[in-house]
């Protein structure tokens, strides 16, 4: 039997499961390319041969409603939901009009601070200006002249290559330290840059509040990536209510309708993070686990399958079919020894 005849029986024999997708960003090839973190980014071309392929084989719905059919009893065939990360301008300019060619929705996790601002996300600004000073052959210890002696010493003991882009590296490890840390971190090497040149391009900007209603009144889920995008598990329990409550609030307030699903920022959490999830009123929470859901998965720690355009690509580079209905049908988890690993995402 060849791979797609064997794809078919898998699916069939999984129809009542939900696999959930998760991307970030949907840039031009030249876009993604220049993107510190390219692994994050699909382009557009590619992003609408993976949806033709979706839609063939599934019934592409929101989070929300895939879930209320999963528990609704009965025989519903198998279930997909195309999320998105962050809630970047791309979304709304290239993947609105691919999902509505193929009459599919999608669920759009949203970081609620940034909504219409030109301000970057953390990790986008920190990537960026370090990308920028590695590029002007700064060495990592001359990005934070004349700082303190704490950011200078955690700084020097990290392994940074400056012969490529240290950006993605850097956010990886900055994630280790304190939110406080961080942010007096960040602001140091932003300023460094800035007395050097650097000038954001506006690449990094979020959808603005009234596209975020377009899709929530096209029948699209806008949901919560947190107020902030923190690592969770680091936070207070002050602190923590306040992300995954007021930008619950904040969502429902420009969409004019509940929201009850969210995204935990770079996957992590824990039981507390669950208790504040559930107190908070959603229904619905994803982790970046690879893996497929079914009626007994635990509602407020659903598991995604990353989508990578690289992965997913044959070598002429359009989408290899086989290996992407392996990755929608959980084989690819089995084959490759992915189940319990989570992708690494901002």
């Amino acid at each position: 039997m060849n791979a797609t005849g064997m794809s078919a029986l898998v699916r069939h024999a999984r129809r009542d499961s939900l696999v959930v997708l998760c991307y970030h960003r949907v840039l031009p090839d030249v876009q993604r390319e220049a993107s510190p973190f390219r692994d994050l980014v699909v382009t557009p071309e590619a992003f609408e041969a993976q949806v033709a392929l979706c839609a063939k084989h599934y019934k592409c719905l929101t989070l929300r409603d895939a879930m209320t059919m999963l528990h609704s009893g009965g025989s519903h065939g198998p279930l997909l939901a195309i999320t998105f990360d962050d809630g970047y301008w791309d979304n709304y300019e290239y993947a609105y009009r691919v999902l509505d060619a193929y009459d599919a929705k999608a669920t759009f996790f949203v970081v609620t601070s940034l909504i219409g601002s030109s301000r970057q996300l953390w990790y986008d600004q920190l990537a960026r200006t370090t990308d920028y000073l590695a590029d002007q052959h700064m060495r990592p210890r001359d990005w934070l002249l004349g700082q303190n002696d704490t950011l200078v010493r955690w700084l020097a003991a990290q392994k940074i290559s400056t012969n490529v882009r240290p950006g993605r590296d850097l956010v990886q490890q900055v994630k280790t330290i304190s939110p406080d840390m961080r942010n007096t971190l960040m602001d140091a090497i932003a300023a460094r840059a800035s007395k050097v040149g650097y000038r954001d391009k506006g690449m990094d900007t979020l959808m603005t509040a009234n596209q975020l209603r377009d899709l929530a009144e096209d029948g699209h889920e806008v949901a919560s990536h947190t107020c902030t995008h923190p690592i969770l598990t680091q936070l207070s329990d002050k602190d923590l209510e306040q992300e995954v409550c007021k930008s619950k609030a904040d969502l429902e307030r420009i969409i004019r309708g509940d929201v009850v699903s969210i995204a935990y920022p770079n996957g992590d959490f824990n039981d507390t993070v669950v208790r504040a999830v559930r107190e908070a009123g959603y229904q619905n929470a994803v982790t970046t686990m690879n893996g497929l859901n079914t009626n007994t998965s635990q509602r407020l720690s659903l598991d995604r399958v990353f989508i990578s355009q690289d992965r997913l690509s044959n070598s002429a580079g359009r989408c290899a079919t086989n290996v992407m209905q392996m990755e929608l049908n959980g084989t690819a988890d089995l084959l490759f020894l992915r189940k319990m690993r989570a992708h690494r995402s901002t």
